[in-house]
């Protein structure tokens, strides 16, 4: 037969130790989620403003594409002119194909000497 153990007091109750490895591992865990959410966040105002930036950009870019095509215009205006008065440009340089040259109010260009 068998002898039964006669227990006297109060059960041992086991303890449950704690594993610091698996708390340190949760909270890294829980840290790198917390940190990349907030980079992206980041990230989304930060291209939210680069978008914004941008379209100010391309409409100022716009502007200066129409001001540019109404200067060339007005220049190719001036050109035409020119040419009809026998003054033609080569290479920066005014050739004046032997026009004489007036001042306003003078008839001929031997008055114009200073």
């Amino acid at each position: 037969m068998e002898r039964k153990k006669i227990i006297v007091g109060k059960k041992k109750k086991k303890r449950k130790n704690i594993n610091f490895i698996k708390v340190i591992i949760i909270f890294s865990i829980i840290f790198v989620i917390i940190y990349f959410s907030i980079q992206m966040i980041r990230m989304l105002f930060i291209y939210n403003e680069l978008v914004n930036e941008y379209k100010k950009t391309r409409n100022e870019f716009e502007h200066l594409q129409k001001r540019l095509y109404e200067i060339e215009k007005e220049r190719d205006m001036i050109k035409k002119l020119l040419e009809e008065k026998g003054v033609t440009i080569e290479n920066g340089k005014i050739n004046y194909n032997y026009v004489p040259q007036t001042i306003e109010g003078t008839t001929t260009a031997s008055q114009t000497t200073r």
